[in-house]
């Protein structure tokens, strides 16, 4: 479903840019055909009135920006959903159960060491035991094993999540005798 999503937002990303690369210009060039035809009616209609050049095309896009600025304006109103309320995390004073005895509060031991949790013992009889144990241990490398197959393998199938871009041009030729039967397409 992911490489399924993927591949849609990824085509409409593609399809939006172009069509924005296209649409851009069709849009400009209509623009422009109206402000000319608009000149050059305006100049067949010297007699009639003063020409309006630039002025007319600054008042007609001050016009086109007063009708789309209320649009605009109100596009707030298109949001989808109630508004949003941060939620609120209440919490009890006390334990629910306190007459199962007395609880305390767990605090986290940042000073004990994490890896090497029998060097706080400082015996150098524990430290060469643990360290020969460590070396020794085939059920513990099978398993760092395993656990570096299963990242690769993750990552294998994570990669097909990404999009890809394959370039593989061919051309076939071919040319039927004409003392042959051809065959016929389906």
């Amino acid at each position: 479903m992911r490489q399924a999503m993927g591949v849609a937002v990824f085509a409409g990303m593609i399809g939006v840019t172009l069509f924005g690369l296209f649409l851009t210009p069709v849009f400009y060039l209509t623009l422009m055909r109206r402000v000319s035809k608009k000149k050059s009616a305006i100049s067949r209609n010297e007699s009639t009135g003063p020409a309006l050049g630039a002025a007319g095309a600054a008042v007609g896009i001050l016009l086109l920006a007063s009708v789309l600025s209320p649009v605009s304006a109100q596009g707030g109103m298109l949001t989808i959903g109630p508004n949003y309320k941060p939620p609120t995390n209440s919490y009890p004073g006390n334990y629910k159960a306190a007459e199962l005895g007395q609880w305390k509060e767990g605090h986290p031991l940042d000073s004990v060491p994490k890896g090497n949790w029998w060097e706080v013992f400082h015996d150098t009889n524990l430290n060469e035991l643990e360290s020969q144990a460590l070396q020794a241990n085939q059920n513990l490398k099978a398993a760092v094993a395993r656990v570096d197959q299963a990242r690769a393998t993750a990552r294998v199938a994570r990669a097909d999540l990404l999009p890809r871009l394959n370039f593989d041009p061919s051309f076939n030729r071919q040319r039927y005798s004409p003392n042959q039967h051809q065959p016929t397409a389906l």
